[in-house]
Order: structure tokens, then C-alpha cells, then sequence
């Protein structure tokens, strides 16, 4: 099997570059090297900027051009070429390669299904004709994906475009959490702030609880709004260790998509951070999150903000079932979601990318 793994994307700036250190840990854990060569589009996501060892890994280009010149130089006889998004012009450069190299492409998000989302028509326009059209080909693109090797963050992606599915990844912490000795009771929303992703329910429960025990805190990854509560700890931005750090002060996390195509496809890996530390989680349900938890979480009605509060005062006032719930997270998390846990799944997809390039040779 090739042993170098060259991955291209288009950003920096974004969350999408999260999956990328997923999957940075992931093909070290089998042994692979990995090199990330993107676009350059703004400063680093925040919770990267300071991860040296991942950051050695990352090469950037101005374009799109610059970025495929850079993928061609790097790319030897042991590389595997693993395409970051299937964004169409990644999908088209990817298909380029693919005569050559084998080629896969990660999944993590259903950008093909509702790859505008509310976007107005005329911001549309306006996006086709400063760009061209080839960016915006999703059609093209979901037909081109379904002819090449894929990897998927859950199953419920993996039903749409089979392939292995490659999970989020995180070190398991050495042992389960055990906040909740201290006084008080904290519940954590640690991850990037999304619409879909029941913020305002959150808040809304977590408000009603306040009102009922003094101890209450809620500690959220974001800047704060204007009508932020005296309960309410909002911490900015934070990194990947920083957020660590905070979920050990954690007793809860709230993971709490909302139905729709991104929250019905889509698994928070925030909810992988909360099971790899052993801090219970409380999630709506959402196909994906009820796999990765596996029982191990408490599942609320959507929209329910009563289930939400009810849902945290369990925990509160029942810390035996609270550590029972993180300590099973944490074994899932070990079991499934660990970088080697996951790694023989990327060796196979691999492989089947090879096997692909060897049959499509006279």
C-alpha cells in the first residue's frame, strides 16, 4: 500500500479544515505521511493556529492553479491523493490526478444535496458571474463522486455515497472526566456556532434552569451576544487543546441539531470531543449523533426546550448516572472514535483507490 497521503482543500479559514486534522491523526495512526496543500483564504481557523505538529503538515497556495501545481510536485509513486470536500473544483482536479494517482475523495457534510442552503438567487448570480460557473457544478459533481473511491464521517453520508466510513477522530483522554466533585454544575456548548445547531434552544433551557439552581453555568465556544445572561460564560474562540480544557470543567455538553439536510447529515464532532473526555452529552436525535453515541447519550424531543432542562437538572441532581453516561461515552470513544480505531477504515479506502487505478490500466 502507498504510504504518503497528500490532501488538497480550499481553505484555511474555516471549520472544514477540522475535518482535515481528523484525518491528519487518522493516516498517522496507520502509519502514512500526510501533507495538506489548500488555498490559502484567510487566517487559520482558530482552533489550529496554534498546533505546530499539524501546522508543519500544511502547504498553502493562492489559487486553485498555484494549489494543483504544488499537488503535482509532491505527489511520488507512494502518494494517494485525498480530496478534502468535494467541492467541484477540488472534484475536477481530483479527477485530473486520477489518471495517475489513486485518488479519494472525503465526505463530511451534505454540501451535495443543498449545496446553496438559503443563499438568495441573486447573491447566486452574482457568485456565478465573479467566479464562472465550474465552481458551482453540483450536479456535475454528484455524478463524478459516485464513479470514484470515497470516505465518509458517518453512516448516514455513507448511504448516500458508500465508500468506508473514516469517523471523526480524538485522543481519548487517559480516564472519564470527573467534574462534577467541584461545586456547581456547567454545561458546555464547546464547538463552533452554527443556526442549526439549537443555540437558542440551549439557551432557553438553560435559562429556565438557572432560575430554578443558583449553580448553573453555561460555557459557550463564541463571542457574546448583547443579551448575554449573568449565568452565561461565553469564551471566544478557543483551540483544540484550549477546548479539551474546558470540557474538563464540564459536568454536561449540549449538542443539539436541529432536523434539516446539515443537521440530519452531519455529525458535531464536538460530540466526539464530549465522549473522548467522558463528559455526558445531551443530543437531539439526529441519525449520525445516535450512532456515535450508542446509548450513551441522553436524547431530547427537537425543539423541546423542557427535554433540554429536564435533561441537564437528570444529571445534576443523579451524578452516579451522569459518570455512568460519560464513562460509556469514553469506551465508545475508544473503541470507535480513537485515530487508530479508524485507521484501518482509511487503509481500506486506500486501497480500493489503488485496486481502482490498477484495473483502469491496459
Amino acid at each position: 500500500m502507498r504510504s504518503s497521503v497528500i490532501a488538497v482543500g480550499s481553505s484555511t479559514h474555516r471549520n472544514r479544515i477540522g475535518r482535515v486534522y481528523s484525518l491528519w491523526l487518522t493516516a498517522r495512526a496507520a502509519g502514512l505521511g500526510f501533507r495538506y496543500i489548500t488555498v490559502d483564504d484567510g487566517p487559520l481557523w482558530p482552533p489550529l493556529r496554534a498546533h505546530a505538529d499539524f501546522l508543519a503538515d500544511v502547504q498553502t497556495g493562492r489559487d486553485l492553479d498555484e494549489v494543483e501545481q504544488q499537488v503535482l510536485a509532491a505527489c511520488g509513486p507512494e502518494s494517494v491523493v485525498l480530496v478534502c470536500k468535494p467541492r467541484p473544483e477540488l472534484v475536477r482536479l481530483g479527477r485530473r490526478l486520477a489518471a495517475s494517482h489513486p485518488v479519494v475523495v472525503d465526505i463530511d457534510d451534505p454540501e451535495l444535496l443543498d449545496p446553496w442552503g438559503t443563499t438568495p438567487i441573486t447573491t447566486r448570480a452574482k457568485r456565478i458571474v465573479r467566479n464562472g460557473p465550474i465552481p458551482f457544478r453540483f450536479g456535475w459533481t454528484r455524478r463524478a463522486v459516485s464513479a470514484m473511491e470515497v470516505t465518509t464521517s458517518n453512516p448516514t453520508l455513507q448511504a448516500l455515497y458508500g465508500g468506508e466510513v473514516v469517523p471523526h477522530v480524538r485522543e481519548p483522554a487517559a480516564a472519564p472526566s470527573r467534574a462534577g466533585e467541584a461545586s456547581g454544575f456547567v454545561i458546555g456548548f464547546i464547538g463552533t456556532t452554527r443556526e442549526h445547531k439549537g443555540i437558542g434552544e440551549l439557551r432557553a433551557a438553560v435559562a429556565a434552569l438557572a432560575r430554578a439552581r443558583a449553580d448553573v453555568r453555561l460555557c459557550i465556544t463564541a463571542s457574546p451576544p448583547h443579551d448575554a445572561a449573568p449565568w452565561e460564560e461565553w469564551v471566544g474562540a478557543t483551540s483544540i487543546e484550549g477546548g479539551r480544557a474546558l470540557l474538563e470543567r464540564c459536568d454536561a455538553v449540549a449538542v443539539v441539531s436541529r432536523p434539516g439536510e446539515w443537521g440530519d447529515h452531519q455529525l458535531p464532532v464536538k460530540l466526539v470531543d464530549a465522549m473522548a473526555s467522558g463528559v455526558p452529552a445531551v443530543i437531539t436525535p439526529r441519525a449520525p449523533m445516535l450512532w456515535a453515541a450508542a446509548g450513551s447519550a441522553l436524547v431530547v424531543r427537537d425543539d423541546a426546550v423542557s427535554d433540554l432542562r429536564d435533561a441537564f437538572a437528570l444529571l445534576a441532581d443523579d451524578p452516579g448516572l451522569a459518570r455512568e453516561l460519560g464513562t460509556a461515552g469514553w469506551r465508545r470513544a475508544r473503541s470507535t472514535f480513537a485515530p487508530e480505531a479508524a485507521a484501518p477504515h482509511l487503509v481500506r479506502a486506500i486501497e480500493r483507490a489503488e485496486a481502482r487505478l490498477r484495473a483502469s490500466r491496459p
